[in-house]
């Protein structure tokens, strides 16, 4: 069969999404791991033919641009029962591209040409030391990367050295979806089998900005308990025009066995209420028993915070996020100012035979597009600092 180059790409994304060879294997599938998958840098195959090799005039290449790399691996991770999936890849990063060639005679086949992949270096060749390669091997240095700048960022900030579970939501707060062509990750679903929560922007790890504010914490919590951090929302956040949001990503370590049904000892969760006061939300905590998560109460959650929390709750590191033009806020009774708490919950699934507390990193970024926008001097005088980092009601 003939396919155009379009039609080809598309086929390609199909083959992604059915085909069984394609899905991620160990250790991939590790639940603490940060698993790594790969979308390409270039799609660039013509602007090269005048100056590097041969014409390729019977070639064309496997993706377009920050769409999913042709040999990636994709999720969803290991599951419990048949709906329970964890969200694998948790990130990606640029690991190169590959073209399909037609030799006169023969069947086309994949080529790993030079100027589609990564740059690096190589043993010496004719004089040269560097080449390029593709491959989700070349991705995964990217994010290490990303890793080692969130470690020395928080280090820095708190004083002292940070877990790896509070490395991982601040590597996770940083993802942003790519942009790819439309067609690509217009469905949350496969968006999330196919990058899950995007690639990481360096450059937002090391510190905050005025119109990009962090907060984090990193704590412990009971089994079958909750942790209610208390921020209010400052007026220029919610006055000043233009596109802002909120993202939170928590990331934790529970026990984990691959012999039993269910592979985590604890699942957790977080959710954003607003327009509550402390006592309703302690009520809200009051009623709940370690069992499913209970409903908020009516109108509090704040709506199209994605993905849903049930869809994240067997994935060690969940990133949810919301953004809005214009938003009213709902002011708590005897509040001057509107008011969100987020709730952190934590579910035993099979008992273990350690005794302890869940460890957890949240990351809770508030951002807004304006570049005048004083926003961290406002939140940061909203916050309760303890300890050289940044708690807020528990």
């Amino acid at each position: 069969m003939l396919y155009i180059r379009e039609q080809a790409q598309e086929a390609i994304r199909t083959n992604l999404l059915k085909d069984q060879d394609q899905r991620i294997c160990n250790p991939g599938t590790a639940a603490l791991a940060l698993t790594v998958g790969a979308i390409a840098r270039s799609d660039a195959l013509g602007h090269h033919q005048q100056n590097i090799g041969p014409r390729l005039t019977d070639a064309f290449v496997g993706v377009p641009a920050n769409a999913p790399a042709p040999f990636t691996r994709i999720g969803p991770g290991l599951s419990s029962g048949t709906k329970n999936f964890a969200i694998k890849p948790d990130i990606v990063a640029y690991g190169g591209n590959w073209a399909i060639q037609t030799v006169v005679g023969g069947n086309p086949s994949w080529k790993p040409f030079v100027f589609l992949g990564e740059p690096t270096i190589q043993k010496e060749q004719n004089g040269r030391f560097m080449t390029a390669r593709s491959g989700t091997s070349f991705a995964c240095p990217h994010v290490a990367h990303a890793c080692a700048i969130a470690s020395a960022s928080l280090e820095a900030t708190l004083g002292y050295k940070p877990s790896a579970n509070l490395i991982r939501a601040l590597v996770g707060s940083a993802t942003i979806p790519p942009l790819c062509p439309p067609g690509w990750l217009d469905d949350e679903k496969e968006t999330l089998r196919l990058v899950g929560y995007g690639m990481c922007s360096v450059d937002d790890l090391r510190w905050s900005k005025k119109n990009r504010v962090r907060l984090i914490a990193m704590d412990e919590l009971e089994l079958d308990k909750l942790h209610i951090y208390r921020i209010a929302i400052p007026e220029i956040f919610i006055a000043t025009k233009g596109k802002r949001g909120i993202t939170v990503a928590l990331a934790y370590d529970p026990p984990v066995r691959s012999s039993r049904k269910e592979y985590l000892a604890n699942t957790m969760w977080v959710e954003a209420l607003q327009g509550l006061t402390d006592e309703e939300v302690q009520l809200y905590k009051a009623k709940f028993t370690g069992e499913d998560a209970p409903k908020p109460p009516s109108g509090s959650e704040i709506k199209e915070l994605q993905p849903p929390k049930t869809n994240l709750q067997w994935s060690t590191l969940q990133v949810r996020r919301r953004t809005w033009s214009r938003k009213k806020f709902r002011v708590p009774n005897g509040e001057t100012e509107p008011v969100i708490h987020f709730v952190v919950g934590c579910q035993q699934r099979f008992p273990t035979e350690f005794d302890y507390k869940q460890r957890y990193g949240l990351v809770v970024l508030f951002w807004h597009e304006s570049e005048e926008i004083e926003l961290y001097q406002a939140l940061r005088n909203r916050v309760t600092l303890k300890a050289a980092r940044v708690r807020v009601g528990v």
